[in-house]
């Protein structure tokens, strides 16, 4: 056989395999498995990620009140529509006040207040000062 002739009998049997593997009912149910669990996996991680991004929305709204939440998202939905998407992600729903009003009591913003001003103890209820790191040590 003369290497134009191998040349085209590689060709042609190389196509023969791609025709009889696409064709083939085991490797299609196989191709079709997967783009299924492709897809599901693209669809439950952006279900996460919404889950994530509401839940860190009502931390927010928990940490400040509606009012500052407002303020805080004014500069971003100044200029949209009352209609646009983004508007309506960024103000406050009835979920984020829920996941908020739940957690307001536990975040607790004086209590943060004072640990962001630099202050590295928390006055307990008998008014002593408790110290927060061996630094501290009275």
């Amino acid at each position: 056989m003369s290497v134009e002739q191998h040349d085209d009998f590689r060709k042609r049997r190389s196509e023969i395999i791609k025709t009889h593997l696409r064709n083939d009912p085991k490797i299609r149910a196989a191709r079709r498995r997967m783009r299924v669990r492709f897809m599901l996996g693209i669809a439950s991680y952006t279900i996460v990620l919404l889950v994530t991004l509401v839940f860190a929305k009502g931390v927010t709204m928990a940490m400040h009140d509606a009012r500052s939440y407002r303020l805080m998202v004014a500069p971003v939905i100044r200029d949209l529509p009352d209609t646009h998407i983004g508007y309506t992600l960024l103000m406050p729903d009835p979920i984020t006040t829920q996941i908020a009003t739940f957690l307001r009591p536990y975040l607790n913003a004086d209590n943060h207040a004072h640990l962001a001003g630099g202050q590295e103890s928390v006055v307990s209820d008998t008014s002593q000062t408790v110290p927060l790191s061996l630094n501290d040590q009275n």
